[in-house]
């Protein structure tokens, strides 16, 4: 029995009518009959009855139970040839897989992926967020195509990717430097008021870091190292904290005063929270887009051209 048999069987048991269900599924009386004929000889029982007027049918008893069954086959084949129509669609769709530092700001890398998905709407993306020492592996294993990655400073100077051999193994383009750092602050601080500071004027604070920077081998480690210097040029032992920054939690705890959360840009929409800009930051952060070396897709290069478009050259940075 076919799905279209089952169909025909539905529609007669609503209609009650030979006709009428051939005028809704566009067949003729006689065929609505024959297959009607043949799924009963098929199940080796009666389906329907004559009634009491002649063009009228009545489901047996057995027909009656079944109608719940017939329904479900055919919700269950739309099912699978819907799924087989998406899965033949993301077939012949091109997918970029791009991976993307963590963190709690909008930045030109982001920018650079919007780009792309306008100009690229026949491109599915799919943007895994992750630290560093994830991403790379990622790469590597072939489950990214192609990551952005944002550090304090010049991250191939790091031991530990100088250690992995990153420069072998993948292609890094700089995209942009932000000169700038801001501590995201309790707006009920006395410090608030400040549009501009020393880190001296938060000499009483905690300086939020993640986890990692108590590795010494940690690229992440290179975002407390330019405060631990100045609080060592001012004389006064810096205090830390860990949490992860790079979440929005991070700011409950800045919000109950106390705690300074760095970030590269001024945090937005965040309640409870400002952000004031040290005007003695010594160092930079810098935005990359990294690619394994060798053959790439049409999807990864058309990423790669955007990239050359709207990342910001060195020597302007």
């Amino acid at each position: 029995m076919d799905i279209e048999t089952v169909e025909v069987i539905l529609t007669v048991a609503q209609c009650e009518n030979y006709t009428e269900a051939a005028q809704m599924l566009r067949y003729t009386p006689s065929a609505i009959s024959k297959r009607v004929s043949r799924a009963e000889k098929e199940l080796g029982v009666e389906l329907f009855v004559r009634g009491k007027k002649s063009s009228r049918l009545v489901l047996t008893p057995v027909c009656r139970s079944m109608v719940g069954d017939f329904a479900t086959i055919r919700e269950s084949w739309a099912n699978i040839t819907q799924k087989a129509a998406r899965a033949v669609s993301e077939a012949h769709q091109s997918t970029l897989r791009v991976g993307s530092s963590e963190k709690h700001w909008i930045s030109r890398n982001d920018e650079i992926v919007a780009r792309f998905i306008a100009e690229q709407p026949a491109t599915h993306v799919v943007v895994t967020s992750a630290a560093w020492t994830k991403l790379s592996e990622y790469l590597l294993q072939g489950h990214l195509d192609i990551a952005f990655v944002t550090m304090v400073d010049d991250f191939l100077r790091y031991r530990s990717v100088l250690r992995d051999g990153i420069a072998d193994k993948f292609d890094v383009i700089l995209v942009d430097r932000i000169r700038s750092m801001y501590l995201a602050i309790s707006e009920n601080a006395p410090e608030a008021s400040l549009t501009n500071a020393k880190l001296t004027d938060f000499a009483d604070y905690a300086i939020a870091f993640n986890e990692e920077f108590e590795d010494e081998d940690s690229v992440v480690r290179a975002h407390y190292q330019p405060f631990k210097h100045l609080s060592e040029q001012y004389g006064f032992r810096l205090k830390t904290v860990v949490v992860n920054t790079r979440q929005p939690s991070a700011y409950i705890i800045a919000r109950k005063g106390g705690v300074a959360i760095p970030t590269p840009v001024p945090v937005v929409n965040v309640p409870g929270i400002t952000s004031v800009r040290l005007t003695d930051w010594p160092s930079c952060v810098s935005e990359y887009c990294v690619v394994p070396k060798g053959k790439r897709t049409d999807a990864v290069a058309c990423m790669l051209a955007i990239v050359e478009r709207m990342r910001i050259p060195e020597n302007n940075g």
